[in-house]
């Protein structure tokens, strides 16, 4: 099963930006190749935060959103 990451999570910060899922976090973890550990050093948070973001405990902030869909290869979202 392959997880579909929707287009507008990967669209530049606004108040309408919907949060991912955590299936999306996941994906995107996937794509680039990522572990846990490996996200949490990118962003600057604890492996227990990334955790919090795949199983829906917590909100992925769109900062770090925004650094893990550049190192998945989508590039600089937060540009328009």
């Amino acid at each position: 099963m392959t997880a579909t990451i929707r287009q507008q999570v990967l669209a530049p910060f606004s108040a309408q930006w919907p949060q991912p899922t955590g299936s999306e976090v996941r994906a995107l973890l996937q794509m680039a190749d990522l572990t846990g550990g490996k996200a949490a050093a990118l962003v600057g948070v604890n492996p227990r935060t990334v955790r919090k973001w795949v199983g829906e405990e917590q909100k992925i902030s769109y900062s770090s959103w925004a650094l893990l869909a550049e190192a998945a290869g989508f590039g600089e979202i937060w540009k328009s």
